[in-house]
C-alpha cells in the first residue's frame, strides 16, 4: 500500500479545543481521527458525529477559612430578646 505524509497546520487555540473534545471521546489521537474522518469520505460512508460531552459539575469548590472575613457582621443586640415575643417568655 502506497502511503502519502500529509501535514496539516492548525492554530494553537484549534488543537488545544480539539484535543479536550477527543479526549471526552475517549482519547482518540488528532491523526486517527483524521485518517477515520478520510476513509469514511473516500468509501462515500456518511459521515456521522455525535459527540457526547460530559456535563460540567455543579459542586461548588470549598470555601478557604477567612474568605469571607469582614463582609459579615452581627448587630450588637444580635442575642437581646426580641420585643414581640415577650409575652411567651
Amino acid at each position: 500500500m502506497d502511503t502519502l505524509n500529509m501535514t496539516i497546520s492548525v492554530t494553537r487555540d484549534l488543537d488545544k479545543r480539539v484535543q479536550l473534545v477527543l479526549n471526552d471521546m475517549g482519547g482518540i489521537d488528532i491523526k486517527d481521527a483524521v485518517i477515520v474522518f478520510l476513509e469514511q469520505l473516500a468509501h462515500r460512508e456518511p459521515i456521522c458525529v455525535r459527540l457526547i460531552t460530559k456535563k460540567k459539575s455543579t459542586v461548588r469548590p470549598p470555601f478557604e477559612l477567612g474568605c469571607l472575613e469582614g463582609q459579615i457582621w452581627l448587630a450588637d443586640d444580635f442575642d437581646a430578646p426580641l420585643a414581640d415575643f415577650e409575652e411567651y417568655m
